[in-house]
């Protein structure tokens, strides 16, 4: 599966630093549900410039690994790390071949599964995931909602241009978007819509249990200052995106 990232590598994060969204819906919604992170040993799986690795790293966790397919990701986050050093490892690696040294306690991946081309990849890489997990471990994951609008513009204040139009009739079907990283867009962008059934299927033959979906929360820090005070609400209507959480047997 080669990176769609690496030609936006140095702007992706510093935009999604910028925006409201990161901080308002995508990072409050996300750590509402991963919770307490301290002592924990932690797997980033598709860490990108390290954004979430720093974060979790910064609430206490004891030990952080991160992980990307993106050469071009990686080496930023090592830049990250070598400006402000925190511990963190990173690897270039696939999600459905990296192999930790010991299991860890928690997985986290935000946007990772959807880029499954097929159900066999999907399952792959939910294997792998569980793989790398102690017993009891969980796996906190944002990817794409299954029933992710099927308006064309719907998602365009959001910074997200749909190129191609869900249907919603067939599973796994090919989405293709763009990034308005401030202005500039990114290469075009391919992701594959997997409905619920499958991708629970996957997880609990990877050995997952405790599927739990988590619709976007808004942070009740949003006071309208970088925007209007209804801004997301067509967003948290019908979100691009959900969190995922389960546990390994």
């Amino acid at each position: 599966m080669p990176d769609q990232y690496d030609y936006v590598a140095d702007k992706y994060d510093s935009f999604m630093e910028a925006t409201p969204f990161r901080p308002y819906v995508e990072a409050f919604t996300f750590f509402n549900v991963v919770g307490d992170v301290t002592d924990l040993n932690i797997l980033d799986l598709a860490t990108g410039t390290g954004s979430y690795a720093r974060a979790v790293t910064k609430r206490g966790a004891k030990s952080v690994t991160g992980i990307d397919l993106s050469k071009e990701m990686v080496a930023l986050a090592q830049h990250a790390e070598t400006d402000d050093p925190l511990g963190i490892h990173y690897e270039v690696g696939d999600a459905t071949q990296f192999k930790m040294e010991q299991p860890v306690d928690l997985a986290i991946a935000v946007y990772l599964l959807h880029y499954s081309p097929t159900e066999e990849y999907l399952q792959s890489m939910c294997s792998n995931i569980a793989s790398n997990l102690s017993s009891g471990g969980r796996f906190v994951t944002y990817l794409v909602n299954p029933k992710i609008s099927t308006q064309q513009d719907y998602y365009e204040k959001y910074g997200l241009f749909v190129r191609t139009k869900p249907t919603h009739e067939t599973n796994g079907e090919k989405v293709v978007v763009q990034l308005d990283l401030g202005g500039e867009f990114t290469p075009e962008i391919t992701f594959y819509r997997w409905n619920k059934e499958t991708i629970e299927k996957a997880l609990e033959k990877a050995g997952f249990k405790s599927i739990r979906w988590v619709d976007p929360l808004l942070s009740p820090r949003w006071d309208g200052t970088e925007g209007d005070l209804d801004h997301f609400d067509d967003y948290l209507a019908v979100p691009h995106a959900l969190v995922l959480e389960c546990e390994k047997a």
